[in-house]
């Protein structure tokens, strides 16, 4: 049986928490209030100004019509205290053996604040010549003198668009998961990551055994981040190169489309202004928001060069690993090329392991994230890059015997990453991630690697020692703080 909706639920501390019920309804009515907003503004741009000028400028015919009478119509808006103005003419043209008078001037016939300006509409036509005209065939009353150079008004899209997206994403959200609790919302996302996963490496070899084998070899890590992205592209060096995170591309996108924006409501602003002052009808308080608007697009563009600089100047940035997927415990080799033509003050590189929680908080769904491993494993100093040779360095890093491998589930993720920053000189800092996959200890795939490698002569010990010293010389640094 379903409950009935309370007001209250049970007591927090001093104060009680709030209806479930009546918190999915306030969103509800808020996210309906906003599509409903953005409904309604989104079709007064259209059938005031959009749709009439489209189709006067794309499905009007051409006539010619005759100017008999002109006149300025003036009306008192309240909001405004002061009347306002519009030039009009009446229109005569013949269609279909039939003579027609209409009173227009434009397709939105948008009234104005200054008199002088709609008194020059007035002298551009003269009663008694005849001028272009254009008509709608279906509905021949509807003429227009002039058409096209209405650009700003796709501008007003601006305004009721974000309502209705903002508006339509809450409400579908609320009215899906209204009588569903957060665990049944995680339901559909544990099931698909419940879904058995064979470990990078060993398809061949479960497809090598026969039927009965075949389950056996198949390891089922329902909650570990498949390495299969990971591992599909073989390096020059070693065996595997990492794919960069495209976090940096996303900031870049979004600060453009951000500056693009900004840019463009500036530039509305300024024209609107300029025009206002040429027909002596200044409105200060839009010169005066012209200033903030500018001051945003100016720290917009700034951002745009900023980010720009971060994620094209610089340079790419390569990093090869020997293995993978990782285990706990297992030391690995890790190069890192560095393209460009550079003066290099600092160059490091960091393994990072990072856990971000999602828990509900009332009706909110809050995340936080925080830094449980970072150590540094590579880091040169005052070095200089040439065009056609990218700087190379080799060193050795161990994934932490005690550390939690990789984990994706609904409410928790646990991610391990090679991070590259640096400075160069006359560039601001660039940084740089690189996903890795840390799997579980003991399993049957770390058990087959250990054995492979005990039946190998000790060439690779030594050929890793020696790596190591290398770059121990080149100012390398094999190990960091842990946090």
């Amino acid at each position: 049986m379903a409950r009935k909706s309370r007001f209250f639920l049970k007591k927090r501390g001093n104060r009680r928490t709030g209806s479930a019920d009546a918190a999915r309804f306030g969103e509800a009515a808020m996210s309906f209030a906003l599509l409903a907003v953005g409904a309604a503004g989104l079709w007064a741009v259209l059938s005031w100004w959009i749709v009439p000028h489209w189709q006067a400028d794309y499905d009007f015919v051409e006539t010619v019509g005759t100017i008999v009478d002109a006149r300025i119509e003036e009306t008192q808006v309240a909001a405004l205290d002061k009347p306002v103005y519009r030039a009009r003419f009446e229109v005569e043209y013949e269609f279909d053996g039939v003579k027609r008078r209409v009173w227009t001037l434009s397709a939105s016939n948008d009234y104005s604040a200054d008199r002088a300006d709609e008194e020059r509409v007035l002298e551009r036509f003269a009663i008694g010549e005849q001028y272009p005209a254009w008509f709608a065939p279906r509905d021949p009353e509807r003429v227009v003198l002039q058409r096209g150079g209405n650009w700003w008004i796709w501008l007003l899209l601006v305004i009721p668009v974000p309502f209705i997206t903002i508006g339509a994403r809450g409400l579908v959200y609320t009215v899906m998961n209204w009588r569903t609790s957060s665990e049944r919302r995680a339901a559909p996302a544990r099931s698909k990551q419940s879904e058995p996963r064979i470990a990078a490496g060993h398809e061949q070899d479960a497809e090598s055994r026969d039927d009965d084998a075949a389950p056996a070899a198949q390891i089922a890590l329902p909650t570990v981040p498949l390495a299969e992205n990971l591992t599909n592209s073989p390096g020059t060096h070693l065996a595997y190169r990492l794919p960069m995170s495209s976090e940096s591309s996303w900031r870049l996108f979004g600060a453009v489309l951000f500056c693009v924006l900004s840019a463009g409501v500036t530039a509305a602003c300024i024209w609107l202004a300029i025009a206002a002052h040429v027909r002596a009808d200044a409105d200060w308080l839009l010169d005066l928001s012209i200033l903030p608007l500018g001051g945003v697009t100016a720290w917009s563009a700034v951002l745009v060069a900023r980010q720009w600089t971060v994620s094209n100047a610089v340079g790419p940035t390569m990093v090869e690993i020997a293995d993978h997927p990782l285990f706990p415990g297992e030391t690995c080799e890790l190069m890192v090329l560095q393209s460009g033509r550079l003066a290099v003050n600092w160059l490091e590189a960091t393994l990072f392991c990072t856990e971000q929680a999602s828990y509900q908080q009332g009706t909110d769904i809050r995340s936080e994230s925080a830094v449980v491993w970072r150590e540094r494993v590579l880091r040169c100093e005052r070095f200089r890059i040439d065009d056609d040779q990218p700087f190379q360095r080799k060193c050795l890093f161990t994934v932490p015997g005690s550390a939690m491998h990789s984990l994706c589930c609904p409410s928790n993720e646990i991610r391990w990453s090679i991070v590259v920053r640096g400075e160069a000189e006359g560039w601001p800092i660039f940084e740089r991630s690189f996903p890795i996959v840390v799997y579980p200890p003991r399993t049957p795939a770390l058990v087959e690697r250990r054995a492979a490698r005990g039946r190998l002569n000790g060439h690779a010990v030594a050929a890793g020692s020696s790596t190591a010293l290398r770059t121990g010389t080149n100012g390398s640094a094999a190990k960091g703080d842990a946090a």
